[in-house]
């Protein structure tokens, strides 16, 4: 298993390494697409480019520039904790077996990861089908012989949404 920051950092380098143009901590006021390619107006400048990659998370507005805004039938939630435990621990009950539970969230699925010095446990489904995903999440845990206090965090993933025009361009 890997961390999300760490493999978020190997992708970011392996596109610098193709030679990729990679500009951050801009604040970005515009992004249209014109024929041929993506125009992004930062603070700095006004960059074009045949794409753009808009890697600002669920929460970020700049990805409806090019696909219209999230809806609750397009979209899901995952509530994750991670759960220290000593290697030891982690080692006996799990290895480095990835637990899958589908049906769990209704109609999603819950996990289990292995990372070291501490599992991660969440669930994930669509919005309209876990209305209660606090309360679904505190008893995949209980269910799983994880008892405690654990600080949980929500996120709004984007399930589908993109549009034709999207998922039929050519990026080879």
């Amino acid at each position: 298993m890997v961390s999300r920051d760490v493999f978020d950092n190997l992708l970011l380098e392996k596109a610098k390494e193709t030679g990729a143009e990679v500009h951050t901590g801009e604040k970005v006021y515009r992004c249209a697409e014109s024929p041929g390619y993506v125009e992004v107006t930062t603070e700095k400048e006004t960059y074009q480019a045949r794409f753009a990659i808009i890697a600002e998370g669920a929460h970020g507005l700049l990805k409806t520039c090019v696909r219209p805004v999230d809806n609750e039938e397009e979209c899901g939630v995952c509530v994750v904790t991670e759960i220290p435990a000593e290697e030891e621990e982690i080692k006996e009950k799990i290895g480095k077996t990835v637990d899958m539970y589908f049906g769990v969230a209704g109609g999603g699925y819950g996990w289990i990861f292995p990372h070291g010095t501490y599992y991660s446990v969440g669930i994930g489904g669509l919005i309209k089908d876990l209305p209660h995903p606090k309360e679904t999440m505190l008893e995949f845990l209980k269910c799983n012989g994880f008892s405690g206090n654990y600080k949980l965090k929500g996120h709004k993933i984007l399930w589908a949404g993109l549009s034709e025009r999207l998922r039929a361009q050519e990026f080879f």
